[in-house]
């Protein structure tokens, strides 16, 4: 069983469907290498663009960081903005826009899930197999693959189209070879690359690879967590210790639960049933008290008491009153938290956001 550490469920997931019989022929002529069928706009900036989705009257818009409406509300769905894009579906299709409200990458209809940009590459599938394009809307890897992650340090993890295997590319699309003595990789979620190194799964134990798809570190581990600040948390007989990217052991196996590390700290369990946090000595600073802790993010870390989320500051001091039925990470300065609303069909989710200061900058509204 995974460490509870990884659990982070997520209200809303970006995936939009549509069909079209006229895919197939799309798809074939996409398998020219960089042809760019969709329409782009190299208007929008290249730096990024602090604007967040919310709901309202059952359309998204986007608001800034203070609050304020930029982006109205006609969206039918839409994901976050990375690297100046954002996945939205408007008139029952699915585009990306950029920070005016501009489509940057016309869809026209053919594109069945979108994800957001990482790495300088989207995750797009057409006829259920996935590739990716750049910012301009081009293909970049076509679409080929029955199932991707989201590229980072210039790799990406894929499914092969036959459903047989799971392998990396690099951002050209080559294909990563095995490591010396290994067959293939088992799927795992935590598959992307990390302080140059990528977490495997292969016969039922993990080890790391580097991105030239060399071994890094045997696969010798029941259960491990990708590297962050330069440290791996791994699952040695009934307990969680810290290894370094030479594989050394730098904190023991003392833990129940062991999360990954961000501003030098990582939520652990190491005494009793609740959650509290380490510094990269190993030295517990914040003292297990909460139901459940994720990992810090912008200096803040989501805690759970009594089925209520809330956050805390690096000295574990509360940033927010626990009170929120769902929270997400903070990303840009603002965090996205859920309040269920009862109706007479049951809850429905309704969304706001708060800053870092704990102010709530937009009412939950839906």
């Amino acid at each position: 069983m995974k460490s509870r550490m990884q659990l982070s469920s997520r209200i809303m997931k970006h995936r939009w469907y549509t069909s079209r019989s006229s895919l197939w022929l799309m798809v074939g002529v996409l398998l020219f290498t960089g042809c760019d069928l969709f329409d782009s706009s190299d208007s929008a900036p290249t730096s990024d663009v602090a604007l967040f989705p919310v709901l309202l009257n059952d359309r998204w818009g986007y608001i800034n960081a203070e609050g304020v409406m930029v982006l109205q509300p006609v969206y039918q769905q839409a994901g976050r903005f990375s690297e100046g894009r954002a996945p939205v579906r408007f008139s029952f299709r699915n585009h990306f826009i950029d920070g005016t409200g501009e489509i940057a990458i016309d869809g026209r209809g053919v594109f069945q899930d979108v994800r957001p940009f990482q790495d300088g590459r989207a995750a797009v599938r057409l006829q259920n197999r996935w590739g990716f394009v750049d910012r301009d809307g081009q293909f970049v890897i076509n679409p080929v693959y029955r199932g991707a992650g989201d590229f980072s340090e210039d790799r990406v993890f894929v499914r092969s189209v036959d459903f047989g295997s799971y392998f990396y590319l690099t951002g050209e699309g080559s294909v990563l070879p095995y490591p010396e003595g290994i067959n293939g990789f088992q799927p795992i979620a935590d598959n992307q690359f990390n302080d140059g190194l990528a977490l495997i799964r292969t016969s039922d134990r993990y080890g790391f690879i580097n991105t030239d798809g060399s071994l890094a570190i045997e696969p010798v581990y029941a259960e491990a967590l990708p590297f962050s600040q330069e440290l791996a948390a791994v699952k040695v007989a009934d307990r969680w210790g810290y290894i370094n990217r030479d594989g050394v052991v730098l904190i023991s196996p003392q833990f129940i639960s062991a999360g990954r590390f961000a501003d030098e700290r990582a939520p652990v369990r190491r005494d009793s049933n609740q959650f509290g946090y380490v510094d990269t000595s190993g030295r517990i600073i914040i003292s297990e008290q909460f139901d459940q802790a994720r990992v810090f993010s912008q200096e803040r870390a989501a805690v759970q008491l009594d089925g209520k989320w809330g956050f805390i500051d690096l000295q574990g001091n509360p940033v927010t009153e626990i009170r929120f039925d769902e929270v997400e990470d903070f990303y840009k300065g603002l965090a996205r938290f859920t309040v269920l609303v009862p109706t007479d069909d049951g809850q429905v989710p309704s969304f706001g956001y708060i800053n870092r200061d704990g102010r709530i900058v937009w009412p939950a509204s839906r």
